[in-house]
């Protein structure tokens, strides 16, 4: 029997709930993870506490180191970014955008509505989702 723990957190006014990866879904989305954010942002985001990865997340010009180096990653591989879609998967909030309504929901099924215009309210939930997942 696998073990599910549930996390929840509030991000930018939205509280998000996610739950732990099964072994054999976690193996295969964190190199993918790796190879669009780097080994580095990585292995800080999963040895963050929760103290430090708030800091970290609260930090503009940390957010944008992340995007900039995933866009590089993304311009060899433009499906990479897929990987944050498929990290979703076990993620659902309170108040997910579909058109111009905010309903609770799952941030896999909604993701292009609800994140669409916020890049790094992606990278933000994308991280906090990584360091709880795995």
């Amino acid at each position: 029997m696998s073990v599910v723990r549930e996390h929840t957190q509030e991000i930018d006014g939205i509280t998000y709930t996610c739950r732990t990866f099964p072994a054999s879904e976690a193996v295969k989305i964190l190199p993918r993870l790796i190879a669009l954010f780097g080994a580095r942002v990585v292995q800080i985001a999963m040895q963050a506490g929760p103290d430090q990865l708030e800091h970290y997340m609260a930090q503009p010009e940390i957010l944008a180191a992340i995007v900039t180096e995933a866009a590089k990653a993304g311009a060899e591989d433009p499906e990479g970014w897929i990987v944050l879609k498929d990290l979703m998967a076990n993620v659902t909030a309170d108040k997910i955008r579909i058109g111009t309504s905010e309903v609770p929901g799952s941030a896999s099924t909604h993701f292009d509505d609800h994140f669409t215009g916020r890049l790094m309210h992606l990278v933000k939930v994308a991280v906090w989702v990584a360091t709880k997942s795995f």
